[in-house]
């Protein structure tokens, strides 16, 4: 996903709104199987407010991001990966996952189909 990433300027762009000025995104990117998963992953943080280092270090595992150089929050003790969903019921056990996870591939859809180069 990191040189898909770096390939798509537009789409760069589009999810720097989500971190803070300065994020290297190709590295937040780092440790995810596919493009898709990590935007998936951007917009469900964004959607309920689960900050991105806790999602994304919940739904890798502590190992992969820690391989990915990545430094997790003491928070998240999950060794190894779940999927996203699974993910945000460990974080917000309150939220709707599936509608989380269906409103955030919706949304990925949308940012990858706008933003081909």
């Amino acid at each position: 996903p990191t040189t898909l990433l770096e390939q798509n300027t537009q789409l760069q762009k589009n999810l720097a709104s989500f971190f803070r000025p300065g994020t290297d995104l190709t590295a937040q990117a780092a440790g995810f199987k596919n493009l898709g998963q990590f935007v998936s992953a951007v917009h469900v943080s964004h959607n309920l407010g689960i900050p991105f280092d806790q999602l994304r270090c919940t739904e890798l595992g502590t190992t992969k991001a820690t391989e990915s150089g990545l430094t997790c929050p003491t928070s998240v003790t999950n060794t190894s990966g779940m999927s996203l969903g699974k993910a945000i019921q460990t974080i917000q056990p309150d939220a709707n996952s599936k509608q989380a996870v269906h409103d955030a591939n919706r949304q990925t859809k949308t940012d990858l189909e706008t933003s081909k180069s």
